[in-house]
Formats: C-alpha cells, structure tokens, sequence
C-alpha cells in the first residue's frame, strides 16, 4: 500500500520447542524469531481515508442538487442540465473587455480611486444617497490618513 516500512527481526516467546526429537525437550519454552514490518511512515491509512473523505464532501457540496421526489425528476435534471449548456454557451462566447469604441479602458490612477472611496462612490450607478456616503454628511466621510509602512513616508513622492 506505498507504506515505508523497515524489515525487523522481532523474538517472539513460545510454550514449546519447535523441531525437538523428545517429548521432554517439546515441552520445554523457547524463543521463536519472526521476521516483520515496522511501518516508518508517520501518516497512516486511517489519515489518508480522512482526506479523501474531505475531498468527497467538497465535490458533493459543489454538485449537490436538491431534486423533488413528488415531481418528475426527468424534467427536474433536464432543466438542471439546460441550465448548465446556457451557461457554458455564455463562458464561451465572454464579452469584450474594450469600450465601444474598441480602445480599452482606461484604469483609475491611484489617487482617482483614493476619491472615490473618500467620496463614497457617489458617481457609481446604484447608490442611493449621493448627498450623505458612508449613511454620513459628506465632512464626516472616512478619510485615508496614511498610506505606507512608516508614518515618514506617508505622502512623499519616493
């Protein structure tokens, strides 16, 4: 089973001779060597079971699907399967990452996303209170104090 193991020589005691000629010498007590396995491998069988076990339940709880048994489950798993087509139809055919215009968008600088956060993403599309980010007045918003390992640093141009 792939385990490391050491061939040892274990002395094993016995209630008899083995090979004795007289019933007088049968009975006497002797020492039989066996030869056996020490296993040298500190992770048993039981460990490895126990992760295969894991990787079991993670494969099962990605897959898993509640079917109702007082449906039909041919209908259930072929609306789970079309489910399945529709999506890899649209991983194979990804949107483009470039504007209309064909040219790509631009990233922020860091300072233009430093205010934006600053300024609660109030240009974002979505929030519904432009007038107070972060749920407070626009002079109470969290601030960005420092930015660096030490405080020396912190807005300097290195």
């Amino acid at each position: 089973m792939a385990f490391k193991t050491q061939e040892i020589d274990v002395s094993v005691p016995i209630s008899f001779t083995p090979g004795a000629e007289t019933i007088h010498d049968l009975v006497k007590e002797s020492e039989l060597h066996l030869k056996g396995l020490d296993y040298t491998e500190k992770e048993t069988l039981r460990d490895i079971f126990l992760d295969l076990l894991q990787a079991a339940a993670v494969i099962r709880a990605v897959h898993w699907q509640r079917i109702d048994t007082k449906k039909d489950t041919k209908s259930q798993l072929l609306a789970l399967l079309k489910g399945t087509v529709d999506l890899a139809k649209s991983i194979k055919n990804p949107t483009n990452p470039t504007g209309d215009d064909g040219q790509e968008k631009t990233t922020d600088s860091f300072e233009d996303s430093l205010d934006k956060m600053e300024n609660g993403f109030t240009t974002v599309t979505g929030i519904t209170d432009t007038q107070n980010p972060y749920g407070r007045t626009v002079d109470r918003r969290p601030r960005i104090r420092q930015i660096g390992d030490n405080i020396a640093q912190a807005g300097k141009d290195n």
